[in-house]
């Protein structure tokens, strides 16, 4: 009996670097994505694969590495904001169901067996950085816990073909944080994000807009090793 492969999908290889530090065997793949590896996880096989922020590029992301693959755990990871005052940064979220309220979409998600303190509950999903405490508190008025931009693109390539879905992410911004720099007018024609755009954003408000730069350059690299942590300890 072939063992099922945990399939992790991403916008970005940094999400990885927690999880890639605690994989084994690592090997990088050919492919038409930003990023893809193979390697093994607690005796399971596992694929990594990032193609960049947003359902679009996140589905083609999952359906390039479920192709003429069987048994597939699909696993939607990396950043995402916080919701509530009472999620952290650094802390984990493990979607009972994804949220995508710009189609009505509701996606179920299942946990993975893991004894790591962890927050479950709902993530919405959106094509756009919410960048602002207005609106993700509007976000979270009816309990919702996080918000990311891939989820429901992985969750819909899962239902097309009977993978098991979940849905693991780690906080990176509070639900009282917002930006002073632009990250949506980074995003270029192909949906990706510009480095450059972003760094020259900030620094057209050197006061507030580098330090949050900074603040979420820190806070992305605690929340990626928090992700290799709790997956270092799961099994799918």
């Amino acid at each position: 009996m072939l063992a099922t492969l945990v399939v992790f999908v991403a916008a970005e290889r940094r999400e990885f670097s927690g999880l890639l530090r605690r994989a084994r065997d690592v090997r990088r793949l050919s492919s038409p994505l930003s990023f893809a590896a193979a390697g093994s996880l607690n005796g399971a096989p596992v694929l990594m694969v990032a193609n960049g922020p947003g359902p679009a590029l996140a589905g083609e992301a999952a359906r390039w590495a479920m192709a003429e693959r069987e048994q597939v755990a699909l696993v939607s990871t990396g950043y995402c904001g916080a919701l509530q005052r009472d999620v952290s940064i650094g802390d984990i979220i493990v979607a009972s169901c994804v949220h995508a309220p710009d189609s009505g979409d509701v996606y179920a998600a299942s946990a993975p067996v893991c004894d790591r303190a962890h927050h479950s509950g709902v993530v919405v999903s959106v094509d756009r950085v919410i960048g602002t405490p207005e609106e993700k508190r509007r976000l979270g008025r009816d309990g919702a816990l996080a918000v990311e931009m891939e989820a429901a693109a992985v969750a819909q390539a899962a239902r097309e073909t009977g993978a098991s879905f979940h849905c693991v992410r780690a906080v990176t911004d509070g639900v009282d944080e917002g930006f002073e720099f632009d990250l949506n007018a980074a995003r270029g024609a192909d949906g990706r994000f510009r480095t450059a755009r972003i760094v020259s954003d900030a620094l057209l408000r050197p006061w507030r807009g580098v330090p949050q730069l900074m603040r979420l350059l820190r806070s992305s690299g605690r929340a990626s090793e928090a992700l290799g942590d709790f997956f270092g300890q799961c099994q799918f």
